[in-house]
């Protein structure tokens, strides 16, 4: 389908409104998904180019597409939202200059980890702290970092897809990871190639060939017919649409292969020891509050909460699943 036949979809219901973020929080008509469908649409229809103020509304998504689950005709927004971008770049639009150095900047692993390092710096010297804002600070990374995840096995029964930033600032989820696939008798492998981005935000600012180049290489860092394991949300959800990025029968069958941790445990619970066998043990342990990732709920429709009520007491956020605004 072409971008028209995808924005004809959209009969404009607005069903969408309550489950966009950037609707609720500004009111607007242009900050949500109807009216920025109506916005690309129009462009479509006059120079194909879309202008400053149609980008400034675009640009303001934080893309966790809570508006497709909520649609009736399934509009596939978060494709409409990539084609429009795309279409964009090719007429000759550059994305700003601080996207393209953090999507250039995604692409190298040892520059990531410098970064991580010096975000825990920033935190922990009373200078630094006063002086950067706080948005450049990094907690939750030490300095050293840890092991480095590696695992090197000729057949493994799953990967893990380790990504960039996971990859340098997350190292623990990967360490756990591997110990819950461990104990659950699997033998693990980390890609060929190490912290591969997957590509998923250089797809989304509309970088399509950027995108492609790195789902090559992750594709290629991950071979044979073993279930590729993800502990991120969002790479998660690019790892299963590598079909729709390429439509050959390889990406196909590659995107099939990917699979969330959660969906790995809700299939292998024979596999673990879970203190839901025991309520005593289960009411004793303490609560655990859950906020679920968009790209696990609306995307891969996955309930995270689901999951770990199974190990633990969890309480779930009355917030409708509303978007944190990490994705802005």
């Amino acid at each position: 389908m072409t971008l028209e036949d995808d924005l004809a979809v959209c009969v404009g219901c607005g069903l969408c409104l309550p489950h966009c973020p950037t609707f609720r929080v500004t009111g607007e008509e242009s900050h949500s998904p109807r009216g920025r469908i109506a916005l690309i649409r129009g462009s479509s229809e006059s120079s194909g180019r879309l202008s400053s103020e149609v980008r400034s509304f675009l640009d303001t998504c934080v893309q966790c597409r809570g508006c497709e689950p909520a649609c009736p005709s399934g509009v596939e927004y978060g494709g409409i939202l990539a084609a429009a971008n795309l279409r964009d770049e090719m007429a000759g639009r550059r994305p700003r200059l601080l996207l393209r150095i953090f999507l250039t900047i995604l692409k190298h692993r040892r520059i990531l980890d410098l970064i991580g390092r010096g975000g825990v710096l920033a935190n922990s010297v009373p200078v630094l702290r006063r002086v950067l804002p706080e948005r450049f600070r990094i907690t939750g990374v030490s300095i050293r970092q840890g092991p480095r995840v590696r695992r090197h096995v000729s057949e493994p029964d799953v990967w893990l897809h380790t990504g960039c930033v996971m990859n340098s600032w997350f190292r623990s989820v990967h360490l756990a990871t591997i110990a819950l696939l461990e104990a659950g008798g699997r033998t693990v492998a980390t890609p060929q190639v190490e912290g591969a981005c997957c590509g998923a935000l250089h797809l989304h600012a509309g970088s399509e060939r950027s995108a492609r180049e790195l789902a090559r290489t992750v594709m290629e860092s991950m071979p044979g017919s073993a279930p590729i394991v993800v502990n991120a949300a969002g790479c998660g959800a690019m790892l299963k649409e590598y079909g729709e990025l390429f439509h050959s029968p390889e990406a196909i069958e590659f995107s099939k292969r990917a699979v969330d941790i959660h969906e790995w445990i809700d299939h292998n619970l024979d596999r673990l020891r879970s203190p839901a066998e025991n309520s005593v043990q289960l009411a004793s342990r303490p609560e655990v509050i859950v906020q679920e990732p968009c790209h696990l709920r609306n995307v891969q429709m996955i309930g995270v909460a689901d999951t770990l009520e199974k190990f633990v007491p969890v309480r779930r956020l009355g917030d409708d699943g509303l978007c944190c605004g990490a994705g802005g």
